[in-house]
């Protein structure tokens, strides 16, 4: 009898503990994911003759609670610049879905039957991917998509495209999108321009030119709040102060004009001198005409770039003359750069101590920041004294970085002048985002050195990176973030350099955007006045200097879209969304699937399922098992 009651003691314990304890995780692989896309991207392989063909290769994008991570895995073939594109569209669709990635990770899973020429050219339509995920809306299954993710959210042009068109037609799509001003674009196998648009009408596509990350978007059937346009705007105060350092820098020109005047140039350098002179003087009408017209920043913006070429030349002359003037110039540039440091270091100790900063005071700051490392950077690049022998560009890097550490005092009177916003951000969501924004800016320059880039001054990025990186190691987490915000820029202009096949087309892209993002800023409340500073500059130019102009209109962009970035944080909120998009089926009945609908977390739906069954089951069993242990007990005693 005591045999039967310890094993009836037994079962009971058994039964307690299979059933106090819900499981929490399904057996299907899936359910830990918040939702997921499947679609076809359109690739180029190359066969053994060397021929083209496209390729139509499966990809599954899937979104889960993380902590801001993209992870890519590409079978049978992956390259660094898909990797880096992705981090970049990673930024970008939370930037327009106006949600916080932080939280959330992303797989990517691309499978293709044959080995596929890598490339970011995919990247456009996996980062509309990500962001239908974040926005919680299906996408079109009826349209593919070709074209690479800028920095800016502009969609960048991409090769092959007649090849990806002939994949397009043998999965049925119905449409297909393309980066804007590609409509004739190479055949890669007969070197010829295709007109796509004509050939996709005769396969049955409609193909459609897209400019931006919202363009695609709403193309595929995603409907976004796209910011609108606005137009810059300085504070008129602002604008006064920026106006006196036109008229300070014009006085400074002069003087420098007046004492080169005054020598005489030996004729072994005289070229060299003459070269630098006119460019001054190019430049100083150049800001004449602008500060007429209103446009104080270009004034000052030019005026400032004719005093570091009219000194350039008043130091070729005196050093050439007598090379221990080096040494004074040398001397006077690390005076000038440790005071600005020391004053720099000592307003942003400050700014730690007190733990936040207003954010009409921060975008000033980080003004300062970026033009102090780079004389930091510059300096280092320059001989040190005692030397024997000199070039002329060290003599204008040193008077580069001379100019470079008087502008950062500009902008420090400019810093204690500026009127607070009364936004105050912490600097720990500084030094969280400063963090973020040095990867991605890392990211960028891994991209554009996948990609064999060879322009002037690339050089110098990756040594602003290091900066950007010792600042923050050193709590400076504003510098870090002002460094990345330019390199930000920096790097944008030299993918549009490089990919660019219609210079003006891609300048009113990028301008229409400036403005939009602007429109942004301004509709949260905040001051334009900065970015709008830049935005003038590059107009001023575009006629003139295309690619700088788009330096300054990247310049805005950064600004304007980091600062939303900073002060956005909005977590998605699943809910049930029956797909409206048809299914799409051609006559050799192949499909394509786009979207996928979106549901409710499975882990989610089976973890409620499944605590209310342990709970109704607890609450049968535990009544009778009581009742039971009682029953037992008894017979016990009386045994």
């Amino acid at each position: 009898m005591k045999d039967l009651m310890l094993k009836s003691l037994a079962i009971i314990i058994i039964l307690l503990t299979s059933y106090s304890l819900p499981a929490v995780y399904d057996a299907d692989s899936s359910s830990c994911f918040l939702g997921s896309r499947d679609l076809y991207l359109l690739a180029v392989a190359q066969d053994y003759d060397g021929r083209y063909t496209g390729v139509a290769t499966k990809a599954y994008v899937s979104m889960m609670p993380g902590n801001g991570v993209i992870y890519l895995s590409v079978e049978p073939m992956a390259q660094i610049d898909m990797q880096a594109s992705l981090n970049v569209g990673l930024l970008i669709a939370s930037y327009v879905s106006k949600i916080n990635v932080s939280n959330y990770d992303f797989l990517v899973r691309i499978v293709s039957d044959t080995p596929i020429i890598g490339g970011p050219s995919a990247s456009g339509f996996l980062t509309a991917a990500i962001a239908s995920l974040l926005l919680n809306q299906s996408i079109r299954n009826d349209t593919v998509m070709t074209g690479m993710i800028m920095p800016d959210g502009l969609i960048g042009p991409v090769g092959g495209i007649p090849q990806k068109l002939q994949a397009a037609y043998s999965i049925g799509a119905k449409y297909m999108l393309i980066p804007a001003g590609q409509r004739y674009s190479t055949d890669l196998n007969t070197g010829k321009q295709v007109d796509v648009v004509a050939e996709g009408e005769r396969l049955g596509i409609k193909v459609v030119e897209v400019a931006s990350i919202y363009d695609a978007l709403r193309s595929l059937g995603i409907k976004i709040s796209e910011p609108e346009k606005t137009q810059p705007y300085i504070d008129p105060d602002i604008n006064n102060k920026i106006l006196r350092w036109a008229e300070n820098l014009n006085l400074t020109y002069q003087s420098i004009k007046n004492i080169v005047e005054g020598y005489r140039i030996n004729p072994q350098i005289r070229s060299v001198v003459n070269y630098y002179i006119a460019t001054a003087q190019n430049l100083s009408e150049r800001a004449f005409k602008s500060f007429s017209e209103g446009d104080y920043y270009s004034a000052a913006s030019d005026y400032y770039s004719a005093v570091i070429y009219l000194d350039t030349a008043r130091w070729i002359i005196e050093i050439y003359v007598n090379m221990t003037r080096y040494n004074d110039l040398y001397n006077m540039i690390t005076f000038e750069f440790n005071n600005t440091m020391n004053s720099y270091r000592s307003l942003v100790d400050a700014l730690r101590r007190e733990g936040s900063i207003d954010l009409s005071k921060m975008i000033v700051l980080n003004e300062i920041a970026y033009r102090v490392y780079e004389a930091e950077t510059t300096l280092n690049m320059i001989p040190r004294p005692p030397i024997q022998y000199l070039t002329i560009d060290d003599i204008y890097n040193a008077v580069y970085t001379l100019w470079r550490i008087n502008s950062s005092m500009t902008w420090m009177d400019l810093y204690n002048y500026v009127k607070p916003s009364e936004v105050v951000i912490p600097i720990d969501h500084i030094k969280r985002s400063s963090n973020l924004l040095i990867s991605y800016v890392q990211t960028l320059y891994t991209y554009l050195s996948s990609l064999g880039v060879s322009i002037s001054g690339i050089s110098n990025i990756n040594r602003l990176i290091n900066e950007a990186r010792m600042a923050y190691m050193s709590q400076d987490y504003i510098g870090s973030s002002a460094l990345s915000i330019y390199l930000t820029a920096l790097v944008s202009s030299y993918l549009h350099e490089m990919f660019t096949t219609n210079i003006t087309q891609t300048l009113n892209s990028i301008k229409e955007i400036s403005l939009k993002y602007l429109g942004d800023l301004k509709s949260r409340g905040y001051d334009i006045s900065i970015p709008s500073l830049y935005i003038f500059r590059g107009e001023s130019i575009s006629n003139i200097d295309p690619m700088s102009s788009i330096f300054y209109y990247e310049l805005a962009i950064a600004d304007t879209m980091w600062l939303s970035l900073f002060t956005s944080s909005k977590p998605v909120k699943y809910t049930t969304q029956p797909s409206t998009s048809p299914i799409l089926n051609t006559t050799s009945e192949i499909s394509i699937i786009t979207s996928s609908t979106t549901e409710t977390t499975k882990t989610e739906q089976i973890l409620s399922t499944t605590i209310s069954l342990s709970e109704i089951i607890l609450l049968v069993m535990i009544p009778a098992v009581i009742i039971l242990i009682v029953i037992i007990i008894r017979s016990w005693k009386k045994h």
